[in-house]
């Protein structure tokens, strides 16, 4: 009789622990999900890389972080960046690298980010605190300068300029996926036959600035042309002359970011929904528009549909093509992407 009411006590009490567990892991289920992210940190589900339809949302700006904001909301339009940062494998070292994850992998899961502080902790990773002060007015080409450079030094690169060596590019480039995707290389001739004179450049940068004129198209084409400029005689030389200057590109990117240089915020630009640079085909992917008032914001295609991202408002817009739209912004930061 002992035995038998020994045994329907231990039953009980075990009974008992495994409604006690149950009751905790239920009742605790944000620890359990934090614990669980935690081992796999910013490593999103295969599902969400692999959606037809990116889930489309806005951006809470707390700190006049709108630069930001339309920055990750230009990069989160493109899927080749997207698919080759969560297929990097990140050490513990590489923060600004685990921030972008953390950051798109909410955004994936449909959530609306609060971004001022993972744009802290990128400036503070990158030693820029003293200078680039989040809560003030900043550039977002300059904001898409330090990121873009803190990644680089994450990677190993030179974590100054991005600038590499000509012999080393090419195997770079294969193990840096910033590299592989944005960076694009230009040579500059320079000559004048009557000095004599010849000097080339090659350089590597991941945006090409200049002046935007009357459309995209226009504008890349004006910049490939040959140029003329006036050469100072030399000592032995007095008569008046002229060089001549000639860029091409030697490796043109997968994911082409263009830079205006603002000479005109006023101006009407038309911004072409396909361009051709050097017979290769490039698609409009998303345009981070400046206003006035030092405001910027983004518009975007997503799943077929252009948006525009204004912080947390989202706003789809009923037109067809880039080249309709009508906006009050000027058209700072243009990205394209290889057809």
């Amino acid at each position: 009789m002992k035995v038998k009411n020994l045994i329907i006590c231990l039953v009980a009490a075990s009974f008992a622990l495994v409604i006690l567990i149950l009751t905790i892991v239920f009742l605790n289920p944000k620890k359990h999900k934090e614990e669980s992210f935690d081992v796999n940190k910013n490593k999103p589900s295969e599902n969400k890389l692999i959606l037809k339809e990116y889930p489309v949302v806005g951006l809470i700006n707390d700190k006049n972080v709108c630069y930001f904001n339309s920055i990750l909301q230009a990069l989160y339009s493109q899927r080749k960046f997207l698919g080759k940062l969560f297929e990097f494998k990140h050490n513990e070292d590489q923060k600004c690298i685990i921030i972008l994850k953390e950051i798109f992998d909410q955004m994936l899961a449909g959530k609306i980010v609060n971004t001022s502080k993972y744009l802290e902790e990128i400036i503070s990773a990158a030693g820029k605190s003293k200078n680039f002060i989040v809560g003030q007015l900043q550039d977002a080409f300059d904001c898409l300068g330090i990121l873009i450079s803190q990644i680089l030094k994450e990677l190993n690169g030179n974590p100054k300029t991005g600038v590499f060596p000509q012999k080393v590019f090419k195997k770079f480039h294969r193990q840096n996926f910033i590299v592989e995707l944005f960076y694009n290389q230009g040579k500059e001739t320079i000559t004048c036959d009557f000095c004599p004179f010849k000097n080339a450049y090659i350089r590597n940068y991941y945006a090409f600035v200049f002046y935007f004129e009357n459309s995209i198209q226009e504008s890349i084409y004006n910049r490939l042309k040959t140029s003329y400029f006036d050469c100072f005689p030399g000592s032995l030389q007095n008569k008046y002359h002229q060089a001549k200057n000639i860029f091409e590109f030697i490796r043109l990117p997968q994911i082409f970011i263009i830079k205006n240089t603002r000479s005109d915020i006023y101006k009407k630009i038309l911004i072409d929904n396909k361009m051709c640079v050097q017979n290769q085909n490039y698609t409009f992917k998303a345009c981070i528009f400046y206003i006035n008032s030092n405001h910027f914001f983004t518009v975007a295609v997503h799943n077929g549909i252009l948006y525009e991202f204004n912080d947390v408002v989202v706003k789809k817009l009923n037109i067809e093509s880039i080249e309709d739209i009508e906006t009050h912004g000027m058209p700072d930061i243009l990205i394209y992407e290889i057809l």
